[in-house]
C-alpha cells in the first residue's frame, strides 16, 4: 500500500523495486501536481500496479490509509504492507525478496514483520551524476525500529491509527514476530529544492489536522523549524557499501522524537499489545475534548489579573 504526493523525482525506482522484491504495489495518488501520477499511470497501464487517484486539500493519513487498505483487500492478499513513496525495503539477506523472506516466515507461523530503518542523507560525498537513489546516496545513520510494516491479513486489523508504524489486530489475535528484522531505507530529502519543498507542502497540509493536536504527526512540526535543505559532513555518518552489512550505531537522528523501541515494551511474552492504541471513536473522543477546552475556560470565572487565554 503506497500513498503518493509529489514526489515525481524517485516513485519510478520505489515502484520497480517493490516489483523487484515480489510485492504487488497498490497505489493512492492524494493529488500530486508535479507529474507523480502520470509516473504511476505508465505502470497501471502494464497492470503491474493498481492505481486510483483521491486528491484531498489537507493530508488525511486515515482517509488515505483506509482507502488503500481497501483497495488491497480486493486483491485477497495473504500479507499487507505500508510502504511510502520515498523507501526502498528490502530484507537484509544476500538474494532473498520480501516474497520469499514472507513466504517462508509465514509457514514458519509469524504473522509481523519488524524493520530497522535506516535515513540516508544528502552528503557532501555524493555522487551528483547519479540519478537513481540507491547509487547516489551512500551515507546514513539508523534512526529506529519501531516499524512493523509487513503482517499477515488477519480480517478486523486497524491500519491507521498508529500512522503506519504498527498494525493493530482484533482482541483475540496474537502478535508473532519473525527474529530477522527487515531494512527499510529511506530517502526523504534528495536534493535542496525538493528538500525545502517537501517540508512546506507537509507542514501546510497537516498543519489544520486536529490529529496535530493529540501529538500525531508532530516529528514535521519539528523538521519545519529546522533547516535540513542543506548537505551535511559524510565522515558523520555510516557510508554503505551495499554488502549488507549494516551499522546501527545512530550517528544522527535529527527526525526522531523517541528513542528505540523495544520488543518488551510493546508487546507482552504471549505477543498480546501492552501499549493500548486508541480506536478511531476513542481519537474523536479526545479531539471533541480537546476543541471544548477553550470555550470552557472561556466561560468560568477569572480573578482580575488572570489571562483568560492561557490555555
Amino acid at each position: 500500500m503506497i500513498p503518493v504526493f509529489n514526489a515525481v523525482d524517485v516513485l519510478e525506482e520505489v515502484i520497480e523495486h517493490a516489483l523487484s522484491q515480489g510485492i504487488e504495489p497498490v497505489v493512492l495518488d492524494n493529488g500530486s501536481t508535479d507529474g507523480s501520477y502520470e509516473v504511476c499511470e505508465e505502470f497501471a497501464k502494464k497492470n503491474l500496479i493498481k492505481l486510483k487517484r483521491y486528491p484531498t486539500s489537507n493530508f488525511d493519513y486515515g482517509l488515505v490509509m483506509r482507502i488503500l487498505y481497501d483497495m488491497a483487500l480486493e486483491l485477497k492478499p495473504d500479507w499487507l504492507m505500508i510502504h511510502d513513496q520515498d523507501e526502498l525495503p528490502e530484507t537484509g539477506l544476500d538474494n532473498v525478496t520480501l516474497k520469499e523472506f514472507i513466504k517462508n516466515e509465514d509457514a514458519k507461523g509469524f504473522n509481523l514483520i519488524q524493520f530497522d530503518v535506516f535515513e540516508f542523507f544528502m552528503t557532501d560525498n555524493d555522487n551528483e551524476l547519479e540519478k537513481s537513489i540507491k547509487k547516489k546516496f551512500k551515507y546514513y545513520s539508523w534512526q529506529h525500529d519501531f516499524t512493523y510494516r509487513a503482517w499477515k491479513h488477519i480480517p478486523g486489523t486497524r491500519v491507521e491509527d498508529t500512522l503506519g508504524h504498527l498494525p493493530i489486530f482484533p482482541e483475540l489475535y496474537r502478535y508473532k514476530i519473525t527474529q530477522k528484522k527487515c531494512v527499510l531505507r529511506h530517502y526523504r530529502f534528495r536534493d535542496k529544492n525538493q528538500a525545502l519543498k517537501n517540508v512546506k507542502e507537509r507542514t501546510d497540509r497537516i498543519k489544520l489536522r486536529p490529529e496535530t493536536k493529540i501529538g500525531m504527526l508532530v516529528h514535521y512540526k519539528k523538521i519545519s523549524e529546522q533547516n535540513f535543505s542543506e548537505k551535511i559532513d559524510h565522515l558523520i555518518l555510516n557510508q554503505y557499501l551495499e554488502d549488507n552489512n549494516w551499522n546501527y550505531e545512530s550517528k544522527f537522528r535529527p527526525f526522531v522524537m523517541t528513542g528505540q523501541a523495544k520488543r518488551e515494551k510493546i508487546f507482552s511474552e504471549t505477543g498480546e499489545l501492552l501499549n493500548h492504541y486508541p480506536t478511531i471513536l476513542e481519537l474523536k473522543a479526545k479531539l471533541k475534548e480537546i476543541m471544548e477546552e477553550p470555550k470552557k475556560a472561556k466561560d468560568q470565572p477569572h480573578s482580575e489579573g488572570d489571562d483568560p487565554t492561557a490555555i
